[in-house]
């Protein structure tokens, strides 16, 4: 990955050159061995995820969203396996077989499928924040204003837009054919001239990038969540008097803050990371060291949320309690079938 990891930056061009830094084992752990580990835990964790709360059956509003944002961080971390762990698996081993031969194409056309997953789980807890403040500040619109039909719409609304939008993402690289010193073929990844187009890179990928993927966002989280907090705060003072419908939609606000939280922590870093790639030119090592953590960061938003479902979703927690019960249930012999047959009345010939 480049300087500016995936909220900002693109397949590095050199990267088939892997071991170059000093810092081998460094770049083993948080390029390869940590991604890797935590996008296959984040894969199975994000199916699972959708696999319970696709049985809800009441409805709920909010699990429409949280479904699309497990959908987004499925992909997007899909194609960080691709984009980045395969790449190095193949370097640091020296592989020569067909797929490692040939993984630039993977790289290539990965690229913005990653771009557009990671914009779309951005502004799907938007989304969530957006149905949690009108549910909290606004109640008795809150049928209304954030019905199940609503969101379903506002779900598919940002992935148009998400794949609208980084259209460009699809001709910013090309696979190239390389011949290596031992006589054999690779392909790898190369600019197109669009990719060094400067008008391109600082309209498109700095500016346009730096609104809708971070400042645009974050703002509106900060801006909810805190009158959020402030009618949680509120709320407390005077509990006991509170409506017990009331009293689950404060409960079940905190799921949603806490997924904002994380991304708040991993958010802040790649927006640091994006104002360094724009102010320095050279990669330093420090630079490099400080892209890895954040590239980790980024794959760790995506991976954690059946933790936090897990931990903070007492309904999540009914529902795959139910799942294995009934998987546990379809695997155990049917009563039905181990019923004793009343005598034959027939004689035996």
């Amino acid at each position: 990955m480049s300087a500016s990891n995936w909220s900002a930056g693109a397949p590095d061009v050199g990267a088939e050159n892997a071991g170059t830094f000093k810092q081998a084992t460094f770049d083993l752990i948080m390029g390869m061995w940590l991604p890797g580990a935590i996008c296959l835990l984040g894969l199975f964790g994000n199916a699972l995820s959708l696999l319970v709360l696709a049985r809800d059956k009441t409805g709920a509003v909010t699990f429409i969203s949280l479904r699309a944002l497990a959908a987004s961080d499925l992909l997007l971390l899909g194609g960080a396996l691709c984009q980045q762990v395969v790449p190095l698996m193949c370097a640091t081993s020296s592989n020569q077989d067909a797929f490692c031969r040939n993984q630039g194409y993977i790289r290539v056309y990965t690229w913005p499928i990653i771009c557009i997953a990671q914009m779309c789980s951005i502004w799907m807890t938007v989304l969530i924040s957006s149905e949690r403040y009108v549910a909290i500040c606004y109640p008795l619109r809150a049928s209304h204003v954030c019905s199940a039909g609503r969101i379903r719409k506002m779900v598919v609304v940002i992935y148009l837009v998400s794949a609208l939008f980084n259209i460009p993402k699809f001709f910013e690289f090309r696979p190239v054919t390389e011949l290596s010193e031992a006589n054999v073929t690779f392909v790898v990844v190369g600019s197109t001239a669009l990719r060094q187009n400067l008008l391109y890179r600082y309209l498109y990928n700095t500016g346009f990038h730096f609104i809708i993927i971070f400042a645009l966002p974050m703002i509106t989280l900060t801006v909810l969540n805190t009158r959020i907090v402030k009618e949680i705060k509120k709320a407390r003072k005077v509990w006991a008097c509170l409506h017990r419908k009331r009293k689950l939609e404060f409960k079940a606000t905190v799921l949603p803050l806490v997924i904002v939280l994380v991304y708040f922590v991993c958010g802040t870093q790649s927006l640091i990371a994006f104002v360094l790639d724009a102010v320095f030119v050279k990669f330093h090592l420090w630079l490099q060291i400080y892209t890895a953590v954040v590239n980790l960061l980024v794959i760790i938003n995506s991976a954690v949320n059946f933790i936090l479902l897990y931990a903070f979703g007492g309904k999540f927690r009914k529902m795959l309690a139910q799942l294995f019960a009934c998987e546990a249930d379809d695997s155990a012999p049917n009563n039905s079938q181990l019923k004793l047959l009343p005598p034959s009345t027939k004689s035996r010939t």
